[in-house]
């Protein structure tokens, strides 16, 4: 469904103690708490974080890797759904397109001693196409 599809949907899930589920048609169908596995199964994310809302049991690639295949409305959301699960405050500009990401690798780098963060397979060894370690 959308919902499982979109990139606010990791936080949304995490953050709340309790949440309800409801269809299209607004008829209940699970809550998240008796539905752990399956949501888990959805988005990646281990049901214990969905459980305990502990995302200090879970690497730093391990979380980044919750919002790979994530739709967004706009480009530099699919980096600002990302401020949640790392604890990040940063200032949300609109229009920035793909520089968000930049700035929370940053910021991710900065505030963790994780360099998961850093563990991106290479695509080209060519020196003229190679851009760093960060997205």
């Amino acid at each position: 469904s959308r919902l499982v599809k979109s990139g606010w949907t990791v936080q949304e899930l995490i953050a709340p103690r309790n949440v309800l589920l409801f269809d299209q048609n607004w008829d209940f169908i699970y809550r998240k708490r008796d539905a752990l596995h399956v949501l888990s199964a959805a988005t990646g994310v281990p049901a214990q974080v969905l459980a305990t809302r502990d995302l200090r049991q879970c690497s730093v690639a391990r979380r980044m890797s919750w919002a790979v295949r994530r739709k967004t409305t706009r480009i530099e959301d699919g980096a600002y759904c990302l401020m949640g699960p790392f604890n990040i405050l940063m200032l949300m500009l609109h229009g920035e397109r793909c520089r968000p990401f930049f700035r929370i690798h940053l910021e991710i780098l900065k505030n963790s001693t994780d360099d998961s963060i850093l563990a991106w397979p290479m695509r080209s060894v060519d020196p003229f196409t190679y851009r760093g370690p960060l997205a």
